[in-house]
């Protein structure tokens, strides 16, 4: 993903640390910069020369390991942050999207699972608009945050105050029920996925995943899926409140394992 700011004031502080060592080592080169940050030299150099541009993982180890004063780091770093969500919020203002309901194409344009994890991140209580502290509070990317910004302000789900500050325009957002969609599908994989991940990674203090394995007549399954929606409601209302700090995903898995068809069937 194209970068949305110019980073040329950090492409200034490596040319300037860069030149810096020269003068006291002539010998010193890009390559040798190149193989400090672990990076290539065709890189560093197509950064350099406003070719390229790096994520925010990058520039922060960049700005790391060559401002030496920790204040000065986080200034610059804190700086840049203000500057790419300025320049996220300029860049939707003339989105034509009214507040509406998400129809499906507006759900494929942001089925990733981290979409409504910002959402709702938001809404706890030491929640910073700062790409750096959402990505690493999530586990993804910075451009996953920059992109996923950018499609929240987009559909006028989030707004960026003057303040540096983030209001969700609806407290929920919720999708169709039993209704197919690939959309939809992709989503729940990706939860699966995490939850699965969080059997290993996760202490079982802070997690509840249990399942459960029961005959069962048909007739009665409507009746167990409104069980399970108001179930949902229920922790939602439970599970919220004025020290919220964390974001979870709980999911209700309800499916057969017995297979139906010819080769089954009886005689």
């Amino acid at each position: 993903m194209k970068k949305i700011i110019d980073q040329s004031f950090i492409r200034d502080l490596v040319k300037n640390h860069i030149s810096d060592i020269k003068r006291k080592n002539p010998l010193y080169s890009m390559r040798a910069f190149a193989k400090k940050m672990g990076i290539s030299v065709g890189g560093v150099s197509s950064f350099l020369s406003g070719k390229s541009d790096y994520s925010v993982e990058m520039l922060e180890r960049i700005v790391s390991s060559i401002v030496s004063s920790p204040e000065e780091r986080k200034h610059i770093l804190k700086e840049y942050n203000v500057l790419l969500v300025d320049q996220l919020r300029e860049r939707t203002k003339s989105s034509n999207y009214s507040y509406r309901i998400l129809n499906d194409d507006e759900m494929s344009f942001i089925k990733d699972w981290y979409h409504y994890a910002i959402l709702f991140l938001t809404k706890t209580k030491d929640f910073r608009l700062d790409i750096l502290w959402i990505s690493k509070r999530l586990g993804i990317s910075s451009e996953e945050v920059e992109s996923a910004l950018s499609r929240l302000l987009h559909l006028k789900l989030i707004v960026i105050n003057d303040d540096q500050t983030i209001t969700l325009t609806e407290n929920y957002v919720k999708t169709s029920d039993d209704i197919a969609s690939q959309t939809i599908r992709i989503m729940h994989k990706q939860m699966l996925y995490l939850a699965s991940e969080a059997i290993d990674k996760v202490p079982v203090e802070l997690r509840d995943i249990t399942s459960l394995t029961v005959p069962v007549d048909l007739k009665k399954l409507p009746k167990a899926k409104e069980i399970i929606r108001k179930c949902q409601d229920d922790l939602m209302a439970i599970l919220s409140g004025d020290d919220m700090t964390d974001v979870y995903h709980v999911l209700f898995s309800l499916y057969p394992v017995t297979k139906k068809g010819p080769s089954v069937e009886g005689p």
